[in-house]
C-alpha cells in the first residue's frame, strides 16, 4: 500500500527524491521501484562500488557545464565547486534503453550520480549516495547547503505549476482536495474580476485559466481565501544578446519583408531611395536633347524636299 501511495503521489504530480545507503534491499527496489523501467525509479541500482579504503583515489563530480536547473548554481565558480567532496561508496546507476532518463551530474569514471526522469505528472531523482556522511564527504562541504535547497525547490517547482509564465500560456493552480467544482477567484492586469471552476486531475483539485494574452499579474484566490500571484511577461529570447546567424537573419528579413545591408554606404543608399526614389533625371534630360536634335534634323530633311 505504501508503494502504490507512492506512485500515486507522483503519477499525480508530485516530487520523489531518493537517497539510497546500504542498508536498503537492492532487490526489492529494483524489482518495486524500478521495474525494468516502468517504475518510480530513474534507475536500476547495481553493485556498489568501494574506494574506502586510504590507498584508493575518491570519486569526484565531475566540474562541467550543468545543464539541469537545480545544478545550474554551480555554474558560476563563486557559488562553490561540487567537484570538491570526495566520494568512496557509490551504487551503480543504469538505466533502460528506452526510458527517458536524465543525468544530472556524473563522477569523473562516468558513473551516474544523479538521474531523474518524469513519472506520470510528477518527477523522481535518483542519488547513487546516500544525503549522510557515510559514502562521502560531500555533506561537509560548503556547497551541500545549497545543493539540497537547490534540488528540493527545483523538484518542488517542476511537480507545481509554474507561477511565472509567457503571454497566451494557460495559468494553472492544484488544490489538494477532492470537493469538485470548485470557485476560484481571478483578478487580471486590467482590474476585471473572473471566475475559474476546478476539475479533477488525479489528487488535485485544478483551476485552469487561457486567456493570458495581457502582460502583468493575475491574482488567484484560492476557496481558503489564500492569494497567489501569477506573472504573465513575454518570452526572454526578446532579451538574448547573442548574434543571429545567416539562416536566422534571412528568416527576418523575409518575415519582415525587409532589406539587409552590410555597411554605412549600403543603408545610406536604401535610405536615399526609401526617402526619395531613384534618380532619373539625367538619363530623361539625355532623351530630351537627343529628341530635340532629331527634331532639328527631322525639320532641315523636310525643308529640304519642300525646296
Amino acid at each position: 500500500k505504501a508503494v502504490d501511495s507512492l506512485t500515486e503521489f507522483v503519477r499525480s504530480g508530485g516530487a520523489l527524491i531518493v537517497f539510497p545507503g546500504n542498508r536498503i534491499d537492492v532487490d526489492w527496489y529494483n524489482q518495486r521501484l524500478y521495474s525494468d523501467g516502468r517504475g518510480l525509479l530513474p534507475g536500476q541500482l547495481n553493485e556498489i562500488q568501494d574506494r574506502s579504503k586510504e590507498t584508493d583515489v575518491p570519486a569526484r563530480i565531475v566540474s562541467q557545464r550543468f545543464e539541469h536547473p537545480a545544478l545550474q548554481l554551480f555554474n558560476e565558480p563563486s557559488n562553490g565547486n561540487l567537484s570538491s567532496a570526495e566520494i568512496r561508496q557509490w551504487f551503480r546507476v543504469s538505466t533502460s534503453p528506452g526510458q527517458k532518463s536524465m543525468t544530472a551530474a556524473s563522477l569523473n569514471n562516468g558513473d551516474p550520480l544523479l538521474v531523474q526522469h518524469e513519472f506520470g505528472s510528477g518527477v523522481v531523482l535518483l542519488s547513487a549516495i546516500p544525503c549522510d556522511s557515510d559514502w562521502s564527504n560531500l555533506p561537509m562541504q560548503p556547497v551541500f547547503v545549497p545543493l539540497m535547497q537547490q534540488i528540493v525547490t527545483t523538484l518542488a517547482s517542476q511537480a507545481l505549476p509554474p507561477t511565472n509564465i509567457r503571454a497566451g500560456e494557460p495559468l494553472l493552480a492544484a488544490f489538494p482536495t477532492e470537493e469538485t467544482d470548485l470557485p476560484v477567484a481571478l483578478k487580471l492586469p486590467d482590474g476585471r474580476q473572473t471566475t475559474v471552476y476546478t476539475s479533477s486531475s488525479g489528487r488535485f483539485q485544478t483551476a485552469r485559466y487561457d486567456a493570458t494574452e495581457h502582460l502583468g499579474v493575475y491574482s488567484l484566490t484560492a476557496p481558503d481565501a489564500s492569494v497567489t500571484h501569477y506573472v504573465a511577461d513575454t518570452t526572454r529570447t526578446e532579451s538574448d544578446l547573442r548574434f543571429l546567424n545567416e539562416e536566422e537573419i534571412q528568416s527576418v528579413v523575409e518575415n519582415c519583408r525587409a532589406v539587409t545591408v552590410h555597411s554605412a554606404a549600403d543603408y545610406i543608399e536604401q535610405d536615399r531611395l526609401k526617402r526619395h526614389g531613384r534618380e532619373i533625371w539625367k538619363p530623361v534630360l539625355a532623351a530630351l536633347l537627343a529628341l530635340m536634335f532629331l527634331e532639328l534634323i527631322l525639320q532641315q530633311r523636310f525643308a529640304k524636299v519642300r525646296t
